[in-house]
């Protein structure tokens, strides 16, 4: 945290006592099938919908996903220990279960959302090389 040099640094839920008090602190919506449009809420199971709820609330139209992967551990830098390295695979079908929802959701709002991961799981989101957006750039 000490080295980001990004305007805004957000966390879901309260976060590590670690966190200086200049984080953004969101919280979860209790519906996850469709993206939240409150700005103190976030919505979906997971770090993946919620950076992607974060980022429609920025006012994103286009959002890539990368390592959006739900196929085995978490990735983080050691530097805070995860309570679950390893999820259960009952957490990723709970997970997936509600993307086709959240993706329907996201059309409607003129969202459109593509996975860069070649072997994502959440197929709902259309895959697309992450070099095609860099090309654009």
């Amino acid at each position: 945290l000490a080295q980001f040099a990004g305007k805004y640094t957000v966390v879901r839920g309260k976060g590590h006592p670690i966190f200086p008090d200049h984080v953004k602190r969101v919280g979860r919506t209790l519906e996850h099938t469709r993206w939240s449009d409150d700005p103190t809420k976030v919505a979906g199971y997971d770090s993946g919908t919620s950076a992607t709820n974060l980022a429609m609330l920025f006012g994103a139209t286009e959002i890539v996903a990368l390592g959006y992967d739900m196929t085995g551990g978490r990735w983080f830098n050691g530097e805070l220990s995860h309570f679950m390295p390893r999820p259960k695979e009952s957490d990723f079908t709970t997970h997936l279960s509600v993307l086709a929802d959240l993706a329907r959701d996201a059309e409607r709002k003129g969202v459109k959302i593509y996975n860069a991961s070649p072997m994502s799981r959440a197929t709902v989101f259309p895959y697309r090389p992450l070099g095609e957006f860099l090309r654009a750039a």
